[in-house]
Parts: structure tokens; C-alpha cells; sequence
């Protein structure tokens, strides 16, 4: 038997592809937003705006989505047992916390 249910496993999917496409909606967004604050000629500028608007609404259709994936994420993990969450709480201190040696090695922080 698995110690990780397939609603749980399910939910966890959905919840990562939830965050990917929002990440990746929102560096597109910030890109962008950084174009056209950079650019000079207003002609440009002007046709960019109708792009940016776009932009915004795709990255807030994303949030909410994320919203929703996590929202069910939690609620499928309220009705997995104790072991699991104290598992999973686990792993994710373990991956922040290699996420952050690798954030300062990369930075010259740690040597």
C-alpha cells in the first residue's frame, strides 16, 4: 500500500503545474512591464500597452487557478493521516533549505 494517496499525488501534480504556469506567466509579465518602462518612443509604447493589458489578464487567470490547486491540495492533505503530512512537512523543509544553500553558493555567500 502507498503511503501517499493518489487524490494526494494527484493534487500535488495539479498544484505544480499550477505554480509552473503562473511563474512562468508572471516572468513574462515583469519582462514585459521592463520593456515598457524602457522604452522611449511613445508610438512603441503605445502599441505595447494593449500587450501588457493581455499580459496582466493571463498572469491574474493563472493566480486564481494556482489559488484553486492549492486551495484543493490542502484540502485533500486535511484527510491524508498524520504520517504523511509530518512526511511531506519534512521534505519541504529539506528542499528549502537546499534551495537556499544554493541561492547563497550561487551568490558567493557560502564557500
Amino acid at each position: 500500500m502507498d503511503l501517499i494517496s493518489q487524490q494526494l499525488e494527484k493534487a500535488s501534480d495539479n498544484l505544480r503545474t499550477a505554480m509552473m504556469a503562473h511563474a512562468k506567466l508572471n516572468i513574462q509579465l515583469q519582462t514585459l512591464k521592463s520593456k515598457f518602462v524602457k522604452q522611449t518612443n511613445p508610438v512603441t509604447k503605445e502599441k505595447m500597452k494593449p500587450l501588457l493589458v493581455a499580459a496582466n489578464r493571463r498572469e491574474r487567470i493563472a493566480k486564481i487557478e494556482l489559488d484553486k490547486a492549492e486551495a484543493a491540495f490542502q484540502n485533500v492533505l486535511k484527510s491524508e493521516p498524520a504520517e504523511v503530512v509530518d512526511l511531506l512537512d519534512h521534505k519541504l523543509k529539506e528542499h528549502y533549505l537546499r534551495m537556499l544553500i544554493r541561492t547563497q553558493l550561487r551568490e558567493g555567500k557560502l564557500r
